[in-house]
């Protein structure tokens, strides 16, 4: 717990209500552009890549086993993963749209292995794993070129590729909340991209944080980062809301973003010592399994109760995501618990 960040935990927890409350459009009109909280979780995953990178590889002098490395990383989720998908696929198949079992097992084999982001159908799904195909993909790719290139690539490629994708993204499609739009002749899809940027940018911020480490404010310094901090966070919250739609207005979010990051993760300001509390990063460590546990739900609910109020949706929504969050937790720790055991057993110390 000492070596987590309480205020961008709490954060994951904010900006995956954010995405919850957006994909309830599904069954009710657009509240706001809640998609922004991907960039968030794609911009705090470059930074901890890049963290990782310099401590383990560059500090510590190791050589790098990418695959084990990235194993490693899904292993982080993939329990949780697991079981969000198995719940998913089996809730839409008898409340959703059910399809041929054949489609379904195909389906969910696709999206157990995250396959869905290299083109690979997913019929059922729990919705979200397009976000951590993208992820695990970047972070074997990004990993490498930082460490085959290292200064190189992050201090000239990386903002070039993440001023080159953010501004085709805009004026193409003016907004971020892109996916499965295909590009170079459909050999890549949009969400590769996207996550790309996202996480490159975050590696670059990695660099300022370490910058601003260095720096000695003063009392009244540390009031004035704090409050960009926060200016940054709550304005794009604002903005989401205001805007209510996909926009041009998401390159914007993403600077704010990025500014408060930044500065969360450097630690300097007042919050670093305010967040520092379990609470906190008990928010950052179930906005997992908030995060795999509620698209399917929405889709059930648009099926299911075309002729109930926008109220009455949202209770079921909520009561829905708490419930299977709930089961999702619980299960999933269990399969931990019960997997480390089970290694014991065939595997030598």
């Amino acid at each position: 717990m000492t070596n987590r960040n309480g205020m961008i935990d709490f954060m994951r927890f904010v900006f995956c209500i954010l995405i919850v409350l957006d994909h309830a459009t599904l069954f009710r009109g657009r509240m706001l552009a809640g998609y922004i909280g991907v960039e968030f979780f794609f911009i705090v995953s470059g930074w901890l890549l890049m963290k990782h990178i310099e401590h383990k590889f560059v500090l510590g002098g190791v050589r790098h086993n990418f695959l084990k490395d990235t194993l490693h990383k899904v292993m982080g989720f993939y329990p949780e993963f697991l079981i969000g998908v198995v719940m998913a696929t089996f809730f839409l198949q008898k409340y959703g749209e059910p399809v041929g079992i054949g489609s379904c097992f195909l389906g969910m084999f696709n999206s157990l292995m995250l396959l869905q982001t290299f083109g690979f159908g997913v019929t059922l799904g729990i919705g979200v794993s397009w976000y951590l195909s993208v992820m695990i993909g970047m972070y074997l790719l990004l990993s490498w070129l930082a460490y085959k290139f290292k200064q190189d690539f992050i201090n000239v490629f990386i903002p070039l590729i993440v001023l080159f994708i953010y501004g085709g993204m805009s004026m193409k499609y003016h907004t971020v909340a892109v996916v499965y739009q295909s590009t170079m002749d459909s050999f890549i899809l949009i969400g590769m991209l996207r996550g790309f940027a996202g996480m490159g940018l975050g590696m670059l911020l990695y660099e300022g944080s370490s910058w601003l480490k260095k720096v000695r404010f003063t009392q009244l310094g540390k009031n004035v980062i704090t409050g960009i901090e926060i200016f940054g966070y709550v304005s794009c919250i604002c903005i989401s809301i205001v805007i209510n739609r996909i926009s041009d207005w998401d390159f914007i979010m993403i600077a704010l973003i990025s500014m408060s990051v930044m500065i969360s993760f450097s630690e300097v300001s007042l919050t670093s010592t305010f967040f520092k509390k379990k609470i906190y990063y008990i928010l950052g460590r179930v906005s997992l399994n908030i995060f795999l546990n509620h698209h399917f739900i929405a889709i059930i609910i648009a099926v299911n109760m075309l002729e109930d109020s926008v109220h009455t949706k949202m209770m079921y929504y909520f009561c829905g995501i708490i419930i299977c969050s709930i089961i999702n937790y619980c299960v999933a720790n269990w399969l931990r618990n019960n997997l480390s055991r089970f290694k014991l057993l065939i595997l030598e110390k």
